[in-house]
């Protein structure tokens, strides 16, 4: 779920509305103001502090749901290693934009210039490396960990 200045109050519900439907996990990030999101800036949450409160409710509700926070919106210290970047050669998860554009899942981009393509005749994710791409400029990474909510 993507927390924007709108939805901030109703985590806490959808998380119960959730776990009495047997969903096991949340997973929570903050929205970046990148892509379509620039041309929304109503929905950037102003004041950061809302985010610590967010994180009160939560502890709070005493959820049998695990929650997952992203670096950007964890209440502990961000690590240093993405865990969905390479693996034996792999890359655990990738994510389409609205463009069809290909990114590292765990890399906050915002950028045009992506370094993955879907090869369509041979059903494949290709790696195209540029000079500019989410891996040769060193965003940081964002990282999902589980934080215990009880």
């Amino acid at each position: 779920m993507t927390i924007t200045q709108h939805n901030l109050d109703q985590v806490v519900p959808l998380a119960i509305h959730l776990q009495q439907r047997g969903v096991g996990e949340l997973k929570l990030h903050a929205l970046r103001m990148v892509g379509n999101a620039q041309l929304h800036p109503d929905l950037e949450v102003a004041d950061p502090r809302r985010y610590a409160a967010l994180h009160a409710e939560i502890k709070a509700a005493e959820l049998s749901i695990k929650v997952i926070y992203d670096s950007d919106l964890s209440p502990e210290p961000r690590g240093e290693v993405c865990s969905n970047l390479v693996a034996g050669g792999w890359l655990d998860r990738i994510e389409a934009d609205p463009r069809g554009g290909l990114t590292v899942s765990c890399k906050a981009v915002g950028k045009d210039v992506n370094a993955f393509r879907w090869d369509k005749e041979h059903q494949a994710i290709r790696y195209e490396p540029r000079e500019n791409d989410e891996l040769a400029l060193g965003i940081p990474d964002v990282n999902y960990r589980t934080v215990a909510v009880g």
